[in-house]
């Protein structure tokens, strides 16, 4: 489907992936599948029983950190994929470093703080985020950038931060992540940022929009 060439992009590609729960699971199964070559990952939690139906990367043995266990999970689908993991709180302190390198972010967090962070970060280096939020059998996923809205304000309006769902849910929007990263690396879509897809599994409804920064916003404002 991408050829050859769009394969040689995704291996010299680096993807900066935050959260390694559910949404990062799925997210680094699909990218790592794909021929992404390279992964930096970010997660300071280890593996709670509760959350092994959509994080089926885990066991119930597993103690060590998230990331970590990713990392090996990427390795075990794709041997020459190369996976930096970060075991640690991400924080205004280290998201640069960790991002720098990075062509596209995925925010696969479930913390509005953290992803407050991510979003303030990729309006000021001036890189893509991929957003990714589920709430029960409603979910999200935005490419966020200069040009459109920003975490700050899209979570204000749509509040979709409660990280609890179903296993199909999350594999939904992580994919949808997925091949949205995909597509953009590759250059099957252009990456402008903006456009912003709601789905209710509830009534099978999906919905677009497209966002703009807000004027009056010191994040997404300030760069139009």
């Amino acid at each position: 489907m991408i050829g050859l060439e769009g394969q040689e992009l995704l291996r010299c590609s680096k993807v900066g992936i935050a959260g390694c729960g559910g949404l990062g699971t799925n997210v680094v199964t699909s990218l790592a599948s794909a021929g992404v070559g390279h992964l930096s990952l970010i997660d300071f939690d280890s593996p709670c029983e509760s959350n092994l139906n959509r994080q089926y990367a885990f066991r119930s043995y597993d103690v060590c950190n998230k990331s970590a266990i990713l990392a090996r999970w990427a390795k075990e689908l794709s041997p020459n994929i190369e996976v930096e993991s970060h075991e640690m709180r991400m924080d205004d302190g280290n998201v640069r470093s960790i991002f720098k390198d990075c062509d596209i972010i995925i925010d696969c967090l479930d913390n509005i703080e953290g992803r407050h962070i991510l979003s303030d970060h990729a309006y000021e280096s001036d890189k893509l985020l991929i957003h990714g939020g589920v709430s029960g059998f409603h979910g999200q996923v935005a490419t966020v950038g200069r040009g459109s809205a920003c975490l700050r304000c899209l979570l204000r309006v749509k509040g979709l931060e409660v990280p609890s769902s179903i296993c199909p849910m999350v594999s939904t929007i992580g994919a949808m992540q997925a091949n949205e990263a995909i597509m953009i690396l590759t250059g099957l879509k252009d990456g402008a940022p903006g456009r912003m897809v709601t789905l209710n599994m509830v009534n099978d409804q999906f919905d677009c929009i497209m966002t703009r920064g807000n004027p009056k916003c010191p994040i997404c404002g300030r760069y139009g």
